[in-house]
């Protein structure tokens, strides 16, 4: 894969989306991976269309109220829900350190 930019060795990044969460999985999630292998370490953020309202077993950010953390296998709530796709692939890989 070619990244058009320079990242720092051993950075941190942070891929955001503004699409739902599939922009996040479709596109930034490779790019995500990529600079993973090259040792940075990477953020996941995500406006998301799901109702925080329905999302149980998330962590709430007491700071900020309508932000909510989601964790691997720990979080469900409606069918749409693509940031719990990508925390559950994470899980899958025993990564679960990734939250979004």
């Amino acid at each position: 894969m070619i990244v058009p930019f320079q990242v720092k060795p051993s950075s941190k990044v942070l891929i955001a989306g503004c699409g739902g969460g599939f922009d996040v999985l479709a596109a930034g999630f490779p790019v995500g991976r990529y600079l993973e292998r090259q040792g940075h370490t990477v953020f996941y953020s995500s406006y998301t269309f799901t109702h925080l309202s329905k999302i149980e077993n998330a962590e709430t950010m007491e700071r900020f109220p309508h932000q909510v953390r989601v964790i691997g296998h720990n979080s469900t709530g409606p069918k749409y829900f693509p940031e719990k796709y990508l925390c559950e692939w994470y899980a899958g890989k025993n990564d679960p350190r990734i939250p979004i």
